[in-house]
């Protein structure tokens, strides 16, 4: 075993991770996070969860009622399948098709709590946080493509 990436801080699925959320993980996985080897990463999701839960305000002020009240009108559709079994490209292909569906991007997902609002300005400030492929498999990268919700999901509930 080989260590690397342990100061790398580009590409974490965590990086639009709200305060509150981040330190109950921090407190959780307390006994199993290394903190001496992996302290570049964790002082960057620390910082980020502080704004994230300030850019995360304006939205709770002036969306969260409209947010409740969204009555969801066409059946969703639900993508499950067992990894690299192609659900990523079915979701991509769906996608494509704006008039029937409406898709996650990779900003909305990364940042789930302040993207009604800071989208526009969020991609041009957190441009340096993503690469322009996919670390595991090269593919194209760029926050306006297609996101599995569970990306959000994990982000909102850690």
């Amino acid at each position: 075993f080989r260590m690397q990436f342990e100061k790398s801080v580009k590409n974490n699925p965590l990086c639009g991770i709200c305060m509150k959320e981040w330190f109950q993980l921090l407190w959780k996985q307390r006994y199993v996070i290394d903190f001496g080897v992996y302290w570049p990463r964790l002082l960057l999701l620390s910082v980020l969860s502080v704004v994230n839960s300030l850019l995360a305000l304006p939205e709770y002020l002036f969306w969260e009622r409209q947010i409740q009240s969204t009555e969801i009108l066409s059946r969703p559709v639900f993508i499950l399948g067992h990894p690299r079994t192609g659900t990523t490209l079915l979701h991509s292909l769906l996608a494509l098709d704006d008039e029937q569906f409406a898709i996650c991007t990779t900003f909305c997902a990364g940042f789930p709590s302040c993207f009604l609002w800071f989208e526009s300005i969020g991609k041009i400030l957190f441009a340096g946080v993503i690469d322009k492929t996919r670390p595991m498999d090269e593919m194209e990268l760029h926050f306006d493509l297609p996101q599995e919700d569970e990306l959000a999901t994990n982000v909102l509930c850690a």
